[in-house]
């Protein structure tokens, strides 16, 4: 029962970035991979950040913070 819950819930997780990456190349028609980068970033900042002993709600705004940044950076690299 365990592995269905777990299986479940990294499916929704997983979901959230597909939908990303279809408002993307379908719907905007510009393909931008910025999604595929930016969660591997939120998940190791906010990993970094709880085992060097900050609360979960500061890890959670700083990996925001990061993939906020990182749209930042490709949206000034595109021009």
């Amino acid at each position: 029962m365990n592995l269905i819950v777990s299986t479940i819930s990294q499916g929704f997780i997983w979901s959230i970035m597909a939908i990303g990456l279809f408002i993307t190349f379908r719907i905007l028609d510009f393909p931008d991979m910025t999604v595929e980068g930016s969660f591997p970033l939120g998940a190791v900042t906010a990993i970094s950040l709880i085992q060097s002993g900050h609360s979960t709600l500061y890890a959670l705004l700083i990996a925001f913070v990061f993939g906020c940044f990182l749209r930042l950076v490709k949206w000034i690299y595109r021009k």
